[in-house]
């Protein structure tokens, strides 16, 4: 999975796609159920309704919280993504049926200066999405897999999902150096 980078009107819009070998239900309960999302996105809360809440927990005890814009199950979750910082950002989670199960597609839309490091944030929208499927297939995703936040808040090392997550971030330098440098460099 590679996930793309474009230049918008408004910022810039992230795309990522994923074919889960889970039906759709299934992967939507992940994505909609707070026993779930307590397990692989550190949610602490989840109202599933238009103007609901989804609160997450994450190092450092900081509690990010952000709104349910669109719910349509089972194939549309659609939130705004740590509000307080970036209150235009925001994530679409769609599920399409798959002959091999389901068709996840992400994306991320946010302004050009809602973020100082595309790279890290598409790292960690591929991280995400790693976290979820590593999730429904079984695997524990726990604290004991991610390692320590260094000094400047990036994470290195450790087990899992989150040890590829320096890989990552040099898949990604490319892809949003190819879309910032026109016009932006």
């Amino acid at each position: 999975m590679k996930g793309e980078l474009t230049e918008t009107e408004d910022g810039y819009r992230a795309r990522f796609e994923r074919i889960l070998d889970h039906p759709v239900e299934k992967v939507w309960e992940a994505l909609s159920d707070l026993k779930h999302l307590r397990e692989w996105l550190d949610a602490v809360e989840f109202e599933g309704e238009v103007g609901g809440e989804l609160v997450t927990e994450h190092d450092d005890d900081v509690v990010v919280e952000d709104r349910i814009l669109r719910i349509e199950p089972p194939h549309v979750l659609e939130h705004t993504w740590w509000e307080e910082m970036n209150p235009d950002g925001v994530v679409r989670w769609e599920l399409k049926p798959h002959p091999e199960g389901c068709l996840l597609t992400l994306t991320y839309t946010a302004p050009a200066d809602s973020s100082d490091d595309w790279v890290r944030d598409m790292a960690g929208l591929h991280t995400i999405i790693e976290l979820l499927a590593a999730y429904l297939d079984g695997v524990a995703v726990g604290e004991h897999q991610r390692p320590p936040a260094g000094a400047d808040g990036k994470r290195t090392g450790g087990t899992g999902v989150y040890a590829r997550f320096e890989e990552r971030y040099e898949i990604y330098t490319p892809v949003v150096d190819d879309v910032e440098s026109p016009n932006h460099g």
